[in-house]
């Protein structure tokens, strides 16, 4: 039995006791893992260098490959690992050491690095690719001295080999993973023009957005010396916890500073270091139109800004430098990525009325809207049941019967969905021409939705 347990499918089948037993004693599954993650995570890398020209065939593999190796790992934090914990006995993950090191999991978990939830049958633990490496380094950091063994991060270290191994480059070299016993197939699907983005409107898009929900059709306890077979569903809120949203924005600085506020989640933003800011590639406020010659006053300083910082670059003055002229008002872009129940939160607060108006009417909004319809389309479907449901509670399981493992026959007959990435937008598309450094000639937008131009280096054409 692999670590893996139907990967992308919504009803799953844990394992018995026995089944636990006979695998060696895992208890701990990979369940789910961001599709297309490479792509994903190239894209946003990409983003902070503009280079979406030298995105090609399964370039992903190579850049991310050399991201690792220099140890800049927080693009790889654009990713979801979602794990499922089976019970076994009286298992207290937050407090049992011998199955799991205490201080590290709750120190992760109340520090939002990882989100751990609680059924009847099993732990949901998730978080994304980094954070995961981080809690194995610390263990084997801790384990080198102390020589105890946890099997529950024995396991998840076991999961890590059915991962791309591009993403584990430097823990093999640490000796703590085996290259040879990577998959040379691994289980994620991924390719160079996958990744869908669905646009909202010219300041925000969803790259990618999980539709992980895990049912288990059944699995078996012992209450009172005999076997009972029982179904459970993970409810809809635990599902918010573990599933991530990735969002690409568009917004002037002053709204980027705003964004990151919201610590728990990932960041990858457009950098004004290692690149070159061409064009008056600004917004002006719409309530600059409402006192008199506020708009050319501000737009004259916007250009007298950019100006600046061209002459100071022929002077030989490095970009991460010259920038210190340049406004709050320049165009920047980000990606944002986080679970969706701390995008609830976001659109809870930045969609209020008294947000700036920009955070507001120009992201929170529609990204509010996105969800709920999102929600209406593919949770309430799927609604989970209030309470579990006992299949065989008047009649325990004592043997074989009708041909049945474990003389369960399920009277669910749900076939098993399989998890496809969203599909509501447009596929990337590779723009030849494109080049590495994104422009924007037009005037300045004084409000009205700001136009990326194309040529620019965003090899990704939005509809």
């Amino acid at each position: 039995m692999k670590s893996t347990i139907n990967i992308y499918d919504q009803i799953v089948k844990f394992p018995t006791a026995a089944d636990i037993k006979a695998n060696g004693g895992r208890t701990t599954y990979l369940m789910y893992v961001t599709p297309f993650v490479g792509s994903l995570v190239e894209y946003s890398g990409r983003t902070c260098y503009r280079s979406f020209s030298n995105i090609k065939d399964k370039s992903y593999e190579k850049f991310i490959s050399n991201i690792v190796k220099s140890g800049h790992e927080s693009v790889i934090e654009h990713s979801n690992l979602v794990y499922a914990i089976f019970k076994v006995g009286s298992t207290d993950i937050h407090k049992d050491c011998d199955l799991i090191n205490r201080h590290l999991i709750n120190v992760m978990m109340y520090n939002g690095l990882i989100n751990v939830s609680e059924t009847l049958a099993f732990y949901v633990l998730s978080g994304n690719i980094r954070m995961f490496k981080d809690l194995i380094r610390k263990y084997y950091s801790i384990k080198s001295y102390n020589n105890k063994v946890n099997p529950i991060l024995d396991d998840i270290v076991e999961s890590f080999y059915e991962l791309p191994k591009y993403f584990f480059l430097d823990m093999i070299n640490a000796g703590i993973l085996d290259e040879s016993k990577f998959n040379t197939n691994p289980i994620i699907k991924d390719s160079a023009d996958c990744l869908s983005i669905k646009k909202l409107n010219d300041y925000v898009s969803v790259l990618n957005h999980d539709d992980f929900a895990l049912k288990v059709r059944a699995f078996v306890t012992v209450e009172n010396g005999q076997q009972v077979a029982r179904r459970v569903e993970v409810s809809n809120a635990v599902n918010r916890k573990h599933n991530r949203i990735t969002l690409e924005i568009t917004a002037p600085r002053y709204i980027t500073h705003q964004l990151v506020r919201h610590r728990m989640a990932s960041y990858s933003q457009a950098s004004q270091r290692y690149c070159l800011e061409e064009g008056l590639n600004v917004y002006i406020p719409e309530t600059f139109k409402t006192h008199p010659g506020a708009e050319a006053i501000g737009s004259q300083l916007f250009k007298n800004a950019l100006e600046t910082y061209k002459t100071l670059i022929d002077e030989g003055v490095p970009k991460e430098d010259a920038r210190a002229v340049l406004t709050n008002a320049q165009m920047s872009t980000v990606i944002m990525t986080g679970t969706v129940e701390s995008f609830d939160h976001f659109v809870e607060v930045r969609a209020d009325k008294a947000a700036q108006n920009f955070i507001r009417d120009m992201i929170a909004i529609p990204l509010k809207e996105y969800m709920a319809k999102y929600d209406a389309e593919h949770v309430n479907e799927r609604r989970a049941p209030r309470k579990v449901i006992d299949e065989a509670k008047s009649n325990p399981v004592k043997k074989k019967q009708n041909g049945h493992k474990n003389g369960f026959k399920p009277k669910y007959k749900s076939a098993n969905r399989q998890q496809t990435p969203n599909n509501g937008g447009q596929k990337k598309t590779f723009n030849k021409s494109a080049g590495n450094n994104q422009k924007n000639n037009g005037k300045p937008s004084g409000g009205k939705p700001f136009k990326k131009n194309n040529k620019g280096g965003n090899k990704f054409k939005k509809k």
